[in-house]
């Protein structure tokens, strides 16, 4: 009889022990779900901090090429011309000379494509993005608007159906505007990358309509976050609420188990086809024994295995 109720004894204390398992595996999963939740909005704020304050960078180093005395005197040139004549071809080739010099100081900085407008907005000389159009103007866009009104600013430039990030600011001869430079920059995985190495152990990426464009891995992270499992959940983003309310969604689960959150590029309308996704991946499991699998090596050595498996023996 009295042997039997030990049996009881033992089944309490293996229920018990159950309980309290999955109890404290319920505490640990909300606390990690919270402080990746956290992440992930730390992730986003710092993504855009990042480009906002890269946008005045490249503002800052066009400085010098709207001071450059060639390329001033090249647009006073080009805007004494007759209406719809052309630059002439030696200051079109010398002023694209100077902008590819200028353009090459910046580095890492430097455009993919680089444009420069005189006093009505219509393109003089460009450096990259392929052959320019005759007569091509970019007076209609709203950042170079400012510009000739005496205003730098940066913009998302939708340049034959890619968006490009561009800067555009004024170049000034005697108080007055007499031309623009313009500065743009694909949205590219470098971008992402660079992105990347600022926000540690986030993976970035960058949506244009369905498509995730670019990407790069967090530092420490999976492919439970790379491109693929990006555009896995991008319908489902693009088509959440919160993005066309709020800019920026919730935590979203990737087909991976990850969780991430998309978030519109700033500025950008309500029904945003542009975008950015910070992702990292998800440590929880769904129950004690998931954890107790995955388990570093050296917490199970560190164990205090004497009491562990003596207090069972004395008690035996």
């Amino acid at each position: 009889m009295f042997s039997r109720f030990w049996y009881f004894v033992l089944a309490a204390v293996a229920a018990a022990a159950m309980a309290a398992a999955y109890l404290v595996q319920a505490t640990t999963h909300r606390n990690s779900e919270q402080s990746l939740d956290e992440a992930l909005r730390r992730d986003r704020f710092e993504v855009e901090l990042w480009m906002s304050l890269d946008d005045h960078a490249r503002i800052d180093a066009i400085g010098p090429m709207t001071t450059n005395a060639d390329v001033k005197t090249v647009i006073t040139e080009a805007n004494g011309r007759a209406a719809n004549a052309s630059v002439a071809a030696g200051s079109k080739q010398h002023l694209e000379a100077t902008l590819t010099q200028l353009n090459r100081q910046l580095a890492e900085g430097a455009a993919d494509v680089l444009v420069a407008l005189d006093h009505t907005g219509a393109i003089i000389a460009q450096v990259g993005g392929g052959a320019v159009p005759a007569n091509a103007t970019l007076h209609d866009l709203d950042f170079v608007a400012s510009a000739l009104a005496g205003d730098a600013k940066s913009a998302i430039w939708m340049r034959d159906g890619q968006p490009l990030r561009a800067a555009a600011r004024p170049v000034f001869s005697g108080g007055s505007v007499i031309g623009v430079i313009v500065h743009a920059m694909a949205i590219d995985d470098d971008l992402a990358r660079r992105l990347a190495e600022h926000v540690a152990g986030s993976s970035i990426g960058f949506f244009h309509g369905d498509h995730v464009v670019a990407s790069a891995a967090g530092q420490g992270s999976s492919a439970a976050t790379d491109r693929a499992a990006m555009q896995g959940s991008l319908g489902a983003a693009r088509t959440n609420p919160e993005l066309r309310t709020n800019g920026r969604t919730g935590l979203v689960d990737l087909p991976t188990g990850a969780k991430s959150i998309f978030a519109l590029f700033p500025g950008q309308p309500a029904e945003g086809a542009l975008g950015f996704v910070v992702a990292r991946p998800s440590t929880t499991t769904s129950s004690p024994f998931g954890t107790l699998a995955s388990a570093p090596s050296q917490d199970v050595a560190g164990l205090p295995w004497p009491a562990i498996l003596g207090v069972p023996l004395l008690c035996a």
